[in-house]
């Protein structure tokens, strides 16, 4: 995701990970310029499994998100609002909630 906001005339870790292999592999350490390919696949598998997982949490706790909040208002009427109605507040300004338990 986040390489299509790489310029284009800038090396990527990929590229840097062929280089230091055929490097490797040029001076006569093949094993050594193998494992550092291996660690980078691996590393890269990881990264997609734990971004993979991570996206799947948060789209569950989007789904447990409510759709609705109650509003009291100062007569003691108590009324159903979606939670798409905005809310203005001033920056640091207190927020204040309460949470009745049942």
């Amino acid at each position: 995701m986040l390489g299509r906001y790489r310029r284009v005339d800038e090396p990527d870790v990929d590229l840097l990970v062929i280089v230091a292999a055929i490097g490797a592999a040029s001076i006569g350490q093949v094993m050594d310029g193998a494992l550092l390919i291996v660690i980078f696949a691996t590393s890269g598998a990881l990264e997609a499994l734990a971004t993979a997982r991570t996206r799947d949490a948060v789209r569950g706790l989007l789904d447990l998100a409510p759709t609705t909040v109650s509003l009291l208002a100062d007569n003691g009427i108590e009324e159903s609002v979606p939670t798409e109605d905005l809310v203005a507040t001033i920056t640091g300004e207190p927020l204040p909630v309460a949470k009745e338990t049942g």
